[in-house]
C-alpha cells in the first residue's frame, strides 16, 4: 500500500512540474512579441562609419562579409568590450549599431563560437537601417 501511495504521489508531482514548466514556456513565448520595452533585447553590430554611410544610402547593411560568412557577426551588450578588444583593436572610425531583433526580418541564431564566452548572436540576413535604434562610437577602454 505504501509503495502505491509513493508511486502515485511521485507521478502527480512529476506531472505538476511538467505542467508548470510547459505553462512557463508558453508565457515566455507570448512575451517575446510583446511591445513592452522592458522585455526587449538589444543586439549590437559593429561597423565602420563608411560602411554605415553606404548602408544608409541603400536602406540596409549587407556588407561583403554577409555573402562570405552567410551572417552578420553581432554581440550582446555584455559581450561588446570582448568583441572590440578581440576583433577591432586599433581600428578607428567605428560605430556600434544597436537593434532589436524583433524588428529584423532575418533569422537571429545564437552560436557558441568562443570557449570562454556565452553564445553570440548571428544575423542571417541584411540589417535594415530602419531596425537600428541607435548608433554610437564604441566605449573607450
Amino acid at each position: 500500500m505504501r509503495k502505491k501511495f509513493f508511486a502515485s504521489f511521485f507521478k502527480k508531482e512529476v506531472l505538476a512540474c511538467l505542467l508548470a514548466c510547459f505553462l512557463a514556456f508558453l508565457l515566455s513565448c507570448m512575451s517575446v512579441g510583446a511591445s513592452s520595452s522592458a522585455i526587449r533585447m538589444h543586439v549590437h553590430h559593429i561597423v565602420t562609419q563608411s560602411a554605415w554611410a553606404t548602408a544608409r544610402n541603400t536602406g540596409q547593411h549587407a556588407p561583403p562579409e554577409l555573402a562570405r560568412d552567410g551572417f552578420l557577426h553581432c554581440c550582446k551588450p555584455s559581450q561588446l568590450d570582448f568583441v572590440l578588444a578581440r576583433h577591432f583593436a586599433g581600428v578607428s572610425d567605428l560605430l556600434v549599431l544597436t537593434f532589436d531583433p524583433a524588428a529584423v526580418p532575418a533569422e537571429l541564431r545564437w552560436v557558441k563560437s568562443e570557449p570562454d564566452q556565452e553564445p553570440f548572436p548571428h544575423l542571417y540576413g541584411p540589417l535594415p537601417c530602419a531596425a537600428v535604434s541607435s548608433t554610437m562610437p564604441p566605449p573607450q577602454a
